[in-house]
């Protein structure tokens, strides 16, 4: 079994799991791995500890955490922290199915950065508005696809400003779970099950039996940007992670993300990255 095997869970299916190397002897915040994944209803993870600090983010489905001996229900914006040494146990709850980012640190610089929030080497947040946190997590994932002499330093950037966000993010929910919100989650979930097959916010309205305008409105009072755009942002990601594979075509990639012809595609992707799709399969190739 590889090094890199050792820090990903089996039970997961549509996974983007990137290994960047194992610390060295440094005073700097470093990144051990980053992915996301798509946790199947068996889903379990239990372990007494591990060797580096975790964080993860639910940003769909549900299930429970049991961690440092305290139990939490997780959910749609859940996100949370444990360091070496803390138990826990992760679980998907049956029939259902969760989209988890996570990323494994060194932990010394993570615990020195998350010391205000931490108690006992972990901690737990439900939060409202995490969008944000979303995007940091998918920068992450993308500069790691692309390998070159910086990848390390950036993505230990980055990580450094999530959680440096995470430090500041209002932990309050809504009052009152309204219906507008429980309709934005509803499709907040059907969006990253179906992104790859969606073309347009009208047919996202329509899947989801929704009006087109309160769905526009609905977005940008929870997500702070429009369906479209965050459509958009679902197959950027993906298609990323994509064409770091070897032999990758373009037209593939296209195709697979329900682009109607690959020129759409690579003016969508260039418009999102600043770089064309064949710029970003050269750069990973360095």
């Amino acid at each position: 079994m590889s090094a890199s095997e050792t820090h990903f869970s089996e039970k997961v299916r549509n996974a983007r799991q990137i290994f960047l190397g194992f610390p060295s002897r440094s005073d700097d915040l470093q990144v051990v791995s980053v992915g996301a994944e798509h946790c199947g209803s068996e889903y379990l993870v239990d372990r007494k500890s591990f060797d580096f600090a975790v964080l993860d983010l639910v940003a769909v489905g549900s299930g429970t955490l049991s961690m440092g001996g305290d139990q939490y229900r997780l959910s749609a914006g859940s996100l949370f922290y444990y360091k070496p040494g803390v138990s826990h146990k992760i679980q998907s709850h049956p029939g259902q199915e969760m989209l988890k980012y996570f990323l494994v640190l060194e932990p010394t610089q993570a615990e020195e950065i998350l010391t205000s929030v931490s108690n006992e080497g972990k901690f737990f947040k439900q939060l409202h508005d995490f969008a944000d946190l979303v995007d940091l997590f998918e920068l992450i994932l993308v500069n790691a696809s692309a390998p070159s002499k910086q990848t390390n330093a950036i993505c230990a950037s980055l990580a450094k400003a999530l959680l440096l966000k995470i430090l500041e993010k209002d932990t309050t929910l809504p009052p009152v779970r309204t219906r507008a919100w429980s309709t934005y989650q509803r499709v907040l979930q059907y969006m990253r099950s179906h992104y790859k097959v969606l073309n347009s916010a009208s047919e996202l309205a329509k899947k989801t039996h929704l009006d087109p305008a309160y769905l526009s409105r609905m977005f940008k009072h929870f997500q702070k940007e429009s369906p479209y755009a965050f459509l958009v942002r679902l197959k950027m990601g993906h298609a990323a992670s994509l064409l770091i594979k070897p032999d990758t075509l373009v037209k593939d990639v296209a195709y697979d993300l329900g682009f109607d012809n690959p020129s759409h595609f690579s003016r969508s992707f260039k418009k999102f990255y600043g770089i064309s799709p064949e710029g970003f399969i050269g750069k990973s190739k360095r």
